[in-house]
């Protein structure tokens, strides 16, 4: 069995290398169709996900989210008016900040 950080590192290679949705689509990463299209998908095939989250039901809340990989859900709260964080293992943000722009919610 491997120690805990080489299996810590190696997850993270693969959520890295392979995001959270990435393989339903053939859109280039990192434009609008790509994320587009991973939404579409997503809550077609997971649609329970709105009715457990609930995304409209939280305008002027804080919301935070660990582990956001692409931001699909987080796109779907601050289109509810919520005031949406996220935090990834590593503590980047530049792929939802990312993904947020290009989805031309700006007032985070």
């Amino acid at each position: 069995m491997k120690d805990s950080a080489t299996l810590k590192a190696a997850v993270q290679r693969f959520w890295d290398t392979r995001p959270c949705g990435a393989k339903n689509t053939t859109a280039e990463p990192g434009t609008r169709a790509f994320y587009e299209e991973i939404e579409a998908h997503r809550y077609r095939e997971e649609f329970h996900i709105p009715l457990v989250a609930e995304f409209g039901d939280h305008p002027g809340e804080r919301m935070l989210e660990i582990g956001c990989g692409l931001g699909t859900d987080g796109r779907q709260f601050v289109r509810g008016g919520a005031n949406y964080y996220s935090v990834k293992a590593d503590f980047s943000v530049w792929p939802d900040l990312r993904n947020t722009l290009l989805a031309g919610y700006v007032g985070l």
